[in-house]
């Protein structure tokens, strides 16, 4: 079992820390519980949760909207000298692109969360004149040569530096990512270690999916107004395209799936 600082609207909040008592191992709900795949640890008195090769510490279960809010272990709260152990992104999770792959444990897009990136860069001339390169610097002192830069969010091409290279990218859910993607907002590197502090959000609705529908012959989405699963026929006229949308065969009109949608198969 492992102990809870908080339970409130269905959200629990674990405390990474020797306040946290925990021992053997734990599921994410009852629904999970007895699945191996979705098992919850407990290292040094830290709940853990393993992804892909890399274990991440867990800030907090959201059970109304199956999904759990992990930080990388080699961030400390307040130390920004601190960086993440571990490169994921978004293409980790095949589904993220491909909504129609079921082999993905858990979800980087959830209807209820969202991901930025955090991506760190080694430029062997200093980036002048673009403050979209934040100096980390006054926090890490790094063994290699040239200057090391962090970004906020997603860089296009374009405003890629021919000088740098990207040598580490992290995820993060933070409202304040969030908002500097939508305004243009520039921050300090403690702002963006911040960020990464606050965690990145995934999402096990498609194992909840599993225990409420009939898999073989309906697909199952996330209702944002009701804030539950709802179960819906499969289609069976319909055919997938590449980009996982479906249409319906042998006339013009189009069945378009919600990018939220998931159809539902089973994971072995």
């Amino acid at each position: 079992s492992i102990s809870t600082h908080e339970k409130k609207d269905g959200i629990i909040s674990m405390l990474p820390s020797s306040d946290v008592c925990c021992t053997n191992s734990a599921s994410l709900s009852s629904s999970t519980c007895g699945d191996p795949r979705y098992e919850l640890s407990c290292e040094n008195n830290m709940t853990v949760l393993t992804l892909f090769s890399g274990k991440y510490y867990v800030k907090s279960i959201n059970y109304k909207y199956y999904t759990i809010r992990v930080v990388d272990p080699g961030i400390e709260d307040r130390d920004c000298s601190s960086i993440p152990r571990y490169f994921i992104t978004t293409s980790n999770f095949t589904s993220y692109y491909n909504y129609q792959y079921h082999g993905d444990l858990y979800e980087a897009h959830s209807q209820s969360s969202w991901l930025g990136h955090i991506i760190y860069l080694n430029c062997s001339k200093p980036v002048k004149k673009d403050p979209m390169y934040v100096d980390i610097s006054s926090c890490v002192k790094c063994n290699s040569e040239g200057h090391v830069y962090a970004i906020a969010g997603n860089i296009k091409t374009g405003r890629l530096n021919v000088d740098c290279q990207v040598k580490l990218v992290a995820m993060s859910s933070a409202p304040a990512l969030k908002a500097h993607i939508s305004t243009g907002q520039s921050y300090s590197y403690m702002e963006i270690h911040e960020m990464l502090s606050y965690g990145f959000y995934i999402s096990w609705t498609r194992r909840a999916c599993e225990d409420s529908c009939d898999i073989n012959k309906q697909d199952c989405y996330f209702n944002q107004t009701t804030i539950g699963l709802e179960c819906v026929s499969i289609v069976e006229s319909a055919c997938t395209t590449p980009l996982g949308f479906q249409i319906r065969c042998g006339n013009s009109s189009f069945h378009c799936v919600p990018v939220t949608r998931a159809k539902i198969n089973e994971m072995k």
